[in-house]
């Protein structure tokens, strides 16, 4: 009856030391940290929410109303019970199914017990709630005579100690009117209305198996001693029980020890074990051929499991093999079949959703007969997230639906309404397409095909002149007198370099999209050189006279002072623990907490006394009690400002002036918070003080600028950023002098804070690679081709109009070519390079041949004719000039051509500029070539201005002899009416002309 054993245990100073107690605790300490991803399950729900469903482990729990109730549990610090009394239920009139979650209320909670692993049943009045057992460490006067029994009742909200009537007989024959307390038992609710209280161990501390059984009647508030399994002794711990509609309770999973024989250690019930009591006889009986997927279900201890609606299957979750420091973790749901007593076990591909992570000791509940709802359990850390589960669909309230041959679908949801499994997406049973989507695909593939080639055929004419464009323009352009290898050549090369180009285009892109992002800090000296300071909170832990540090009968107190001897405590606010009380691995006592806010506090290097900027370059923090002793830890957090989430937590918009602030973060940041602060998992900027220690601390607050997931901050210019605030805190820490402070004198530590610098620092992110900077290599690698392909193959002239010119279309086209008929068909002459000089050469020069034309933009270029001309086969117009016409008129309609060849020359290729500071100092004033005695007659400044002068004075009679010939060498209305009949004599370049000639 007193066999010891051995097994895991979620409290670490409730077990068996195997390691020395620090070793334990590191290894804790860095088991969380590896595992610790914030109180949230896959169930969303908003930041309040997550910080009230508290990280437990080991909790009562039963189902009413639709609402799964949790009671006690332990958690935050592994050695606690609690009394937390929460209910959750969904909303299901909501298309969003929003988690709805309630404190319970009680009116007498000090007479609630704290309790972690109890036993509760909701009795059938729906209204009574009993309690059995667990660790109760406030409650050990109760504990060490009997059973822990409490009752609940909801019509008025009460706790009180369960009652319990002794019938004579008892009390003669000495016999124990209750049952001996336990942990890790069952308390379970037959058909017959009694409560069957099985297994379980004395406590942590002393693993004893407890062999008895016992039942308790609500009605008469009997206890009644049962008798164990007849065959064997047997008796079972961290196992579930179970009441069937047949009047049989299940007790499986679990491990077993048999209570005769104390040496031998304990076993894990296999999986094709149950053990049945049958309350209609009192018998037992063994059952050791349960079937199906056993590997799957696998043998475990301290799992959850609930009967559904229909009375007919179990669903199991969880639970670990036991095997300590070194046990694992299960996260598989089975279901096992009362009828057929087979398991059932959903693989892997028929499992949707967000998989809850492995735990054991959690609580469950079905709800409305479609889903079952798993809440908190631990894993070597404690969870406080919430989970749900759509059973299957085959499982109806009619019990004989069998779940069938084919596979079970088990879906984790995060909507009990629409039955997404994730916030917007709903499931997909299957990951293959269905037929419906394929076919959808395919006609919208075919539309698309038929649409476009429509447009080809109906814009054919439009795409066959584009393609002949290209291939004029850019595929096969050989230049005249130039032979067909050396055009095939260049075409290869530049394949060649176009293919390379579209390499390196593509490795940039994949570059700049793969871009590693670096951080730039920019220090800059501070406005008026004075400097913000981090927002501080204190938390005391352990310290004997701490209460609450708002109910003004503690008898700590937080002084400070600056280096300009400014007082500051009335920076200094208490904060309400009943909100959010921090977690400390310590957990040496009540913990309070204080915050620091520097609203009106600036530091700066000096301190001008008569002009006082700021307050001066530190700030001295004291910690004083009035108790002769203390032991505690001090607590000490930093935030920056505007990131302060104990301002949001803490208080609300009530205390907006003094307190209250809206912070710069997100809900997920501040649940993430509230989270890592309640299960002791905050690491930045953190300092833990000892009794009798002084610190100096440096901060320096940063401006981080996160480069925000946007596609604009790949181009790399003006980047869209978003900001946060950080604080960068060192420190060193040291005794105190006892000799001077004491807690005897009332200082427990004291603190500086100073700035590590009179500077603001910003640490700015940019990306290495961005289009902007690939635009240059790509830039610069295109004008390496065109330099090779112009050295090896020769320049070629380029169009002096772009894309917008040449692949116009419409009104845009015809515009252009109005355009050009208004300024250069003002003389109505054939058009250079396009026209042949004469009609004679038609028949010996090929246009064709000269360089590409596109025929039909030039025929539409040509409708206007001029007159005299006309067209040839070829679309080339001929001049039409008669045989008669004297050499003047020959020499007048070449001077018209070479005339239109200036001016679309000096449009589109050359820039006048040269020519027009030519022809301005030409016709500078007469005065200006005798303005300087010194000048130099023979300069070829001098030259111009001479011959500009001539020109002026043979103006007048150079007129008429121009008109005679027919020959006009400049337009009176471009040249501001100066006509001039020949060029000016240059004596100094006379030498270079032919001596025979003239020009007059």
């Amino acid at each position: 009856m007193n066999s010891v054993i051995y097994r895991e245990k979620s409290r670490f100073n409730r077990q068996p030391v195997f390691l020395p107690k620090m070793t334990l605790l590191l290894l804790f300490s860095v088991v969380m940290t590896m595992f610790f991803d914030s109180v949230q399950g896959a169930y969303p729900s908003n930041m309040t929410t997550k910080i009230q469903v508290s990280s437990r482990s080991n909790a009562a729990s039963f189902v009413r109303d639709e609402a799964l109730y949790m009671y006690g549990g332990e958690g935050r610090g592994g050695n606690t019970a609690t009394d937390d009394f929460v209910s959750i239920t969904f909303n299901f009139s909501s298309p969003y199914g929003e988690l709805i979650f309630n404190r319970i209320p009680m009116a007498n909670p000090e007479s609630a017990p704290k309790v972690a692993g109890a036993r509760m049943v909701l009795l059938p009045d729906n209204n009574t709630v009993l309690l059995f057992g667990g660790f109760a460490p406030e409650h050990a006067n109760i504990t060490a005579m009997h059973l822990l029994c409490y009752q609940y009742t909801f019509d008025d909200q009460m706790w009180a100690p369960i009652p319990v009537n002794v019938t004579p007989s008892e009390i003669s024959e000495g016999a124990p009117v209750l049952p001996t307390h336990r942990e890790d038992h069952t308390a379970t609710l037959a058909t017959d209305g009694l409560v069957y209280i099985y297994g379980g161990v004395v406590s942590k501390e002393n693993p004893t198996i407890v062999g008895d059984f016992w039942s308790y009647n609500p009605s008469d508030k009997l206890f009644t001693r049962r008798e164990l399994f007849s065959l064997d002794p047997l008796v079972l711990f961290a196992h579930v029980g179970i009441a069937l509609a047949d009047g049989n309770i299940l007790y499986t999973t679990g491990a077993i020890a048999y209570s005769g024989n104390n040496s031998i250690e304990a076993e894990l019930l296999g999986p094709n074990e149950g053990l049945f009591y049958n309350t209609v006889n009192g018998e037992w009986s063994y059952n050791g051929e349960f079937g199906g997927d056993l590997a799957a279900a696998s043998a475990r201890g301290y799992s959850t499991a609930v009967l559904g609606r229909e009375q007919r299957y179990i669903y199991f979750y969880g639970g670990t093999n036991m095997a300590g420091q070194k046990g694992l973790y299960r996260h598989t749901l089975s279901i096992l079949d009362t009828k057929t007593w087979n398991y059932t076990v959903p693989t892997a591909e028929h499992i949707h959703g967000i998989r809850p992570s492995r735990r054991a000791m959690a609580c469950a509940g079905i709800i409305t007969s479609n889903y079952m709802v798993l809440a908190q359990g631990s894993a070597r850390r404690y969870f406080g997230g919430i989970d749900v589960a759509k059973l299957p669909p085959q499982i109806m309230e009619d019990s004989n639906n069998d779940l069938g041959p084919g596979p079970v679908e088990i879906t984790w949801v995060a909507n009990v309404v629409t039955g997404e499994t994730e916030n917007g997406v709903l499931d997909i049973s299957s990951n293959s397409i269905s037929p419906g989507i394929i076919a959808a695909i395919l006609i919208i593939v075919l539309l698309v095909l038929i649409i476009i080639t429509f447009l080809v055929w109906f814009f054919r004419c439009q795409v066959w002149s584009v393609v002949l464009s290209l291939y004029n323009k850019i595929i096969w352009n050989p230049r005249p007198g130039e032979p067909h290898w050396a055009e095939v050549t260049r075409l290869i090369t530049k394949t060649i370099l176009t293919f390379l180009l579209v390499a390196f285009f593509v490795f940039v892109v994949i570059q700049v999209l793969q871009s590693p992002i670096a951080t730039v800090t920019i220090t800059e000296v501070a406005d008026g050189i004075n400097v913000d300071m981090p927002e501080i909170r204190f938390c005391f832990d352990g310290y004997d006279q701490v209460v609450n540090p708002l109910a003004g009968n503690n008898y700590l107190e937080v002084n400070c002072i600056t280096s300009s001897s400014d007082n500051c405590d009335g920076n200094i606010f208490p904060l309400n623990m009943l909100n959010q009380e921090p977690l400390f691995s310590s957990s040496l006592g009540e913990v309070a907490c204080y915050l620091f806010i520097p609203y009106n506090i600036k530091l700066g290097q000096n301190t001008d006394e008569l002009e006082r900027t700021n307050n001066g370059s530190e700030v001295h923090f004291s910690f004083n009690t009035e108790a002769t002793e203390q032991k505690g830890i001090l607590h000490i957090s930093f935030y920056p400002p505007g990131r302060n989430p104990n301002r949001e937590l803490f208080f609300d918009e009530s205390n907006a002036l003094t307190y209250y602030q809206k912070q710069d973060m997100t809900e997920e940041e501040l649940g993430n918070w509230a989270a890592a602060d309640f299960n002791n998992m905050a690491t930045e900027n953190v300092l833990n003080m000892n009794t009798n220690d002084e610190a100096f601390v440096h901060y320096q607050i940063q401006q981080h600028q996160y480069l925000r997931d946007v596609g604009w901050n790949y181009i790399g210019f003006s980047p869209i950023l978003d900001s946060k605030y950080k604080v960068d805190v060192t420190s060193r820490k040291q005794p105190m002098n006892l000799e001077q402070y004491s807690p005897s004198n009332g200082l427990l530590n004291e603190l500086t804070v100073a700035p590590a610098s009179f500077n603001n620092v910003r640490i700015r992110e940019q990306r290495i690679y961005t289009l902007i900077n690939a635009l240059g290599s790509i830039g610069g690698l295109v004008s390496l081709f065109i330099v090779f392909l112009a050295l090896i193959f020769g320049h070629r002239p380029k169009s002096p109009w772009g894309v917008i010119h040449s692949w116009s279309i419409g009104g845009m086209k015809r515009s252009l070519s109005r355009e050009l008929t208004s300024r250069f068909d003002v003389l109505d002459t054939p058009v250079p390079f396009v026209n042949i000089v004469n009609r004679r050469f038609a028949s010996t020069v090929d246009l064709k041949h000269y360089g590409p034309h596109n025929m039909k933009n030039l025929h539409q270029m040509n409708t206007t004719k001029s007159v005299g001309a006309e067209s040839s086969s070829d679309n080339i117009m001929l001049t039409d000039i008669p045989e008669n016409l004297s050499d003047g008129k020959h020499f007048s309609q070449l001077e018209e051509r070479i005339q239109l060849l200036e001016l679309v020359l000096k449009s589109y290729y050359i820039d006048d500029e040269v020519f027009r500071r030519l022809d301005h100092a030409l016709k500078q004033p007469d005065s200006a070539i005798h303005s300087n005695e010194n000048t130099n007659h023979n300069s070829l400044l001098h030259i111009f201005r001479r011959n500009g002068a001539d020109l002026r004075n043979r103006k007048k009679n150079s007129t008429a002899t121009q008109q005679e010939d027919g020959v006009h060498w400049f337009d009176t209305n471009m040249y501001n009416n100066s006509v001039i009949s020949s060029p000016p004599e240059i004596p100094h370049l006379s030498s270079f002309l032919p001596p025979s000639h003239s020009y007059t």
